[in-house]
């Protein structure tokens, strides 16, 4: 996906979208297997970034803490 597209997108997207973008990048960069691009490490800054505007850095918090308790969730979204 283009970066900036993904950006663009980011701005449309409702706080459960955001939510679960949030996990898919923290499973992305902490993906084993597939070793963490550069790509998707500005893709989890980019969320950050989303959530912090709008005030939503919890969002972030609690996805992030999802997945760490959770790790089965990245199964979904590395599938």
């Amino acid at each position: 996906m283009n970066i900036d597209d993904f950006r663009e997108n980011l701005e449309h997207v409702h706080d459960r979208e955001l939510f679960r973008w949030v996990q898919r990048c923290v499973c992305q960069t902490m993906s084993p297997g597939q070793g963490a691009s550069e790509e998707s490490h500005t893709m989890l800054d980019l969320v950050y970034s989303e959530c912090a505007r709008r005030g939503k850095e919890r969002l972030y918090d609690k996805a992030y803490e999802t997945v760490c308790r959770e790790p089965g969730v990245c199964k979904v979204f590395m599938a």
